[in-house]
């Protein structure tokens, strides 16, 4: 009996020893997604019992990641934007290099090369994993009711929005009171009119705000005069339940903005159309929202490995995508979302390009510039400035 007692203590005490061995994994993370994240999660560590994946949601994301990278103390898998805090880091090479790596083949050509513009060279340092897209949000009744089209070409739009207001009916909805707001609407237009080249050729002192992006102020300026009464004073929450409770027929917005809308009126009527900036064909502003980053100091490299290929199947990453309402940035996929349709062929044909801003300079805060303007309508100013800053920003850096 003793015998049997001894035998059965040294197999527990060999179970809790092989589950106390398991390798530890830090994921950090912003707070998109979280609940997912957790079901993933778990099915990986049913999978892989002897590694442990520990989330992290930091109240302050960027602020923590930063102090973490000063201490030396860089999460094992970091998930981000790819923004201009993703190109500070990658720039101090706190990431490892995928671009050799087997996991980058699945994603589209264009989103691995949005990041490889964002650091300015040939590395990859970290694997896109969703998408984000801006285009003309519209009120499919109202517009419907007006007998107008959903407008492809800008002079289309001006001509719906010139309409709605001749009918009584509010055009369009800003949230201006909200600075970053300014930036998916200067994105739309900058896409489309603006050089992609342009950040390099500013920075070389080839060119200016003053001169490349006047006509970008003059469409922003144009657009926003058929605004509700206080565009300044209103907030993305506020307009944005404002929009859906169906007191505007345009929304210039993310598609990160349709599910605020259905949560507000889960019976909103809305659609998404390409941004109509010019009359040719218009490039959608589709850019990666959410990339997965790895320590390229990390000490558990084949830990990491696994759990950055598990993440990247097809299935996993489409369901991480769908629970966050995000496009797929994996080869032959297009947005499922039926509220997008009218992008699908974008897509499919490649016609997407990434945010402007996503080349800024950190730094240089260009929404409260664009505010500013929609403020005063001083657009000489606003460019100045920005130009200016941009300046500043670089003697700083360097």
């Amino acid at each position: 009996m003793k015998r049997m007692t001894l035998l059965s203590t040294l197999a527990l005490s060999l179970l809790a020893s092989s589950a106390s061995a398991a390798t530890e994994i830090e994921f950090f993370v912003g707070n998109k997604g979280v609940d997912t994240w957790k079901q993933l999660f778990s099915q990986f560590e049913k999978q892989n019992p002897d590694i442990k994946v520990n989330l992290v949601v930091p109240p302050d994301f960027v602020a923590v990641l930063k102090t973490r990278i000063v201490k030396n103390k860089t999460p094992d898998i970091v998930a981000m934007g790819g923004d201009t805090n993703f190109k500070g880091f990658a720039e101090g090479g706190v990431f490892k290099d995928y671009a050799s790596d087997a996991l980058i083949r699945k994603v589209k050509p264009i989103y691995v090369q949005q990041l490889q513009s964002i650091v300015g060279g040939k590395e990859v340092y970290g694997i896109p994993y969703t998408a984000n897209t801006i285009g003309l949000i519209y009120n499919v009744d109202k517009l419907k009711a007006l007998g107008v089209q959903p407008p492809t070409t800008y002079s289309a739009f001006i001509a719906a929005l010139k309409k709605a207001k001749a009918a009584g009916q509010t055009p369009l909805t800003l949230t201006l009171k909200d600075a970053w707001v300014t930036l998916p609407f200067m994105n739309a237009i900058a896409v489309n009119t603006v050089p992609a080249t342009f950040a390099a050729q500013e920075t070389a002192g080839k060119t200016t705000f003053q001169k490349a992006y006047s006509g970008v102020a003059d469409k922003m300026l144009e657009i926003a005069s058929y605004s509700q009464a206080d565009p300044l004073g209103t907030s993305y929450p506020d307009g944005t339940a404002s929009f859906a409770r169906g007191n505007s027929v345009f929304y210039i917005q993310g598609d990160w903005a349709l599910p605020d809308i259905l949560a507000a009126n889960p019976g909103a009527k809305v659609a998404m159309v390409p941004f109509p900036a010019t009359d040719a064909r218009n490039k959608v502003v589709s850019s990666v929202d959410l990339l997965l980053a790895s320590s390229a100091s990390t000490r558990h490299p084949a830990e990491v490995a696994k759990l950055m290929a598990f993440l990247t199947t097809p299935q996993n990453a489409v369901t991480f995508q769908k629970a966050v309402n995000a496009p797929s940035v994996q080869i032959g996929t297009v947005p499922t979302d039926a509220r997008l349709a009218a992008m699908k062929s974008s897509y499919a044909s490649g016609n997407i390009e990434g945010a402007p801003f996503n080349l800024f300079p950190p730094g240089l805060s260009a929404e409260t510039f664009w505010q500013a303007m929609l403020q005063d309508k001083n657009k000489q100013k606003a460019l100045q400035g920005l130009d200016k800053t941009w300046a500043d920003v670089l003697k700083r850096s360097n």
